[in-house]
């Protein structure tokens, strides 16, 4: 198999895995397996409603009384990133259990393909589809993958920064380090955890330019 073709029937296989694991394991009938997800499943639905109701005359006065109606909201208590991707999941898919999970669904597969090209850096196709299988199915990882939780869509945006900031490296392209950059803060509006890898990036900058990068504008 050519390293061309390996590359797109690798990912396409972790996503079908990736499937798979919803299949067989994510939580149904209501049912969510940690206090914390119907929080951020509502929290995408408020945002659907806000953006249908626009109430722009008394944004506030909205809010509170959601929250009169459904005391489990929790909006701006966590970055808002991912419930605005339930929320246009919601308006596609209608608001349900199903269509929250089938948007951290979606989310796992890109953490996988992501995983994999981030592997491709440094190893053949074959054991790169192997590294990305290992991070897939690691117990946490899996647990997490199929809650309605933040962990893996912040780090999907996480990996996807890596692979970004890896091309700028051995391309030295100023474009893929603002991209790399970007989907870091975007990483940090999903969860406020992901910002530790900028300081990874800063050191890995420091290691291969030295103090020639504070004077690169």
């Amino acid at each position: 198999m050519t390293d061309k073709r390996a590359d797109i029937v690798w990912p396409l296989i972790l996503t079908l895995l990736v499937v798979l694991l919803f299949v067989t394991g994510a939580p149904t009938d209501t049912a969510f397996s940690w206090p914390d997800s119907p929080r951020h499943a509502l929290n995408g639905a408020f945002l659907l409603d806000f953006a249908r109701d626009h109430p722009l005359h008394d944004p506030t006065g909205y809010a509170y009384n959601y929250y009169a109606q459904y005391p489990a909201l929790t909006i701006l208590f966590y970055p808002p990133l991912f419930y605005v991707l339930l929320a246009v999941f919601y308006a596609l898919f209608g608001v349900s259990q199903t269509t929250a999970i089938a948007a951290v669904c979606v989310c796992y597969a890109a953490l996988a393909i992501g995983s994999y090209r981030l592997a491709r850096f440094w190893l053949p196709a074959l054991p790169a589809f192997g590294a990305a299988l290992i991070l897939i199915s690691a117990p946490d990882i899996a647990y997490w993958g199929r809650q309605v939780m933040l962990e893996i869509p912040s780090f999907a945006l996480l990996v996807w920064s890596g692979v970004f900031f890896m091309r700028y490296q051995r391309e030295n392209r100023i474009a893929w380090l603002y991209l790399a950059a970007a989907l870091a803060v975007l990483a940090a509006y999903t969860k406020l955890t992901a910002l530790f890898i900028l300081l990874m990036y800063l050191i890995v900058l420091l290691h291969s330019r030295g103090a020639k990068l504070f004077g690169d504008k």
